[in-house]
């Protein structure tokens, strides 16, 4: 049988192993017999457990599937979010795939928080069109929300990354080997790529205003899986 374990599972049976080196033996014994208790439950031995801890660390891709044409707004987000998790977007225009780069647990995050971010924008430009009742064409004052709600979620995403990095130290050495570990990965993977600019256009300044408010107040973190 394949073994079935999930990552909070896999967090604690590492714990659970760090604790077997404490130097209370009988702290140790418990957590020994715990942690082989949970491998077992999971059908799982300690040399798989071993080469998924591995695999967890190792660099890697996936994929996420926007459609024929990628939309501002959801690029702008996707680059922020990719960002503050230790991870590199690359494009695919000839298919409409992201491909995420990074660690595998950097790379669930930025997929869920991503999802989660879409679904809230999406929501609160229907609430901002009918609130504010504006005269405009829909779909331009939606359409410039969106953009307006991505940047400033972007913006908070990467403020909060950069004044949490200015009080460890710890953590922008986490994040300058990401990106090394990252972008050897691009290069030995993909080559020479192409680098791109996003082009905004603005069809509302109202709904791009009223976007701006509503991302100062949104929360970043997911709050539930969105299906």
């Amino acid at each position: 049988m394949e073994p079935n374990i999930d990552q909070k599972t896999l967090q604690t049976i590492e714990k659970l192993f760090r604790l077997s080196e404490s130097s209370n033996e009988n702290e140790a014994n418990v957590a020994m017999k715990k942690a082989m208790s949970l491998l077992a439950q999971h059908n799982l031995s300690q040399s798989q457990f071993n080469n998924l801890k591995k695999a967890e660390d190792e660099i890697g891709i996936s994929f996420v599937q926007e459609g024929k044409n990628f939309i501002t707004w959801r690029s702008i987000l996707f680059n922020s979010v990719c960002k503050s998790y230790f991870c590199k977007v690359i494009a695919f225009s000839s298919t409409g795939k992201y491909g995420v780069i990074g660690k595998s647990v950097n790379r669930d995050a930025v997929v869920m928080s991503y999802r989660y971010l879409c679904h809230v924008i999406e929501r609160e430009s229907l609430n901002a069109l009918l609130k504010y009742k504006t005269n405009e064409h829909g779909k331009k004052f939606c359409n410039s929300f969106k953009v307006g709600m991505s940047q400033r979620i972007s913006s908070r995403l990467l403020e909060s990354q950069k004044t949490i990095k200015s009080e460890s130290n710890a953590l922008v050495k986490v994040y300058d080997s990401c990106e090394n570990e990252n972008l050897n990965f691009l290069n030995n993977r993909f080559g020479s790529l192409r680098t791109s600019n996003l082009k905004v256009n603005l069809n509302s300044d109202n709904g791009y205003y009223r976007g701006l408010v509503a991302g100062e107040n949104v929360s970043l973190t997911p709050v539930k899986e969105i299906n």
